[in-house]
């Protein structure tokens, strides 16, 4: 499960990309939860000014839906990536499960 969003003017600030990047995570989280889903591995997806593309991922030992999270993985990851302006920029979770109960697992 993933979104991305292009930015209307290449960027590396953090006052920019954080909300947008919080605001694809709040989604994935409400998508997770509304199809009874958890994932493990969190990938952040850039494409900088120069149409390079560059993804980092992060599994961690557990599922999640956690919008909180989400976030938290994700931000870290974007800090690795913000090296110069960026052109567009996407959050997937994979690693996929279903969650019947609604607790996390």
């Amino acid at each position: 499960i993933s979104t991305e969003k292009n930015l209307p003017e290449d960027t590396k600030d953090k006052e920019v990309l954080i909300p947008l990047l919080y605001s694809m995570c709040i989604q994935l989280a409400a998508e997770l939860q509304a199809n009874q889903l958890v994932g493990k591995t969190i990938s952040v997806k850039v494409i900088y000014a120069d149409f390079e593309n560059r993804t980092l991922s992060k599994s961690l030992n557990h599922y999640t839906y956690s919008e909180e999270e989400l976030e938290r993985v994700a931000t870290e990851l974007l800090e690795k990536l913000l090296i110069r302006p960026i052109r567009k920029l996407g959050v997937r979770i994979s690693n996929i499960a279903e969650n019947k109960s609604g607790k996390l697992i």
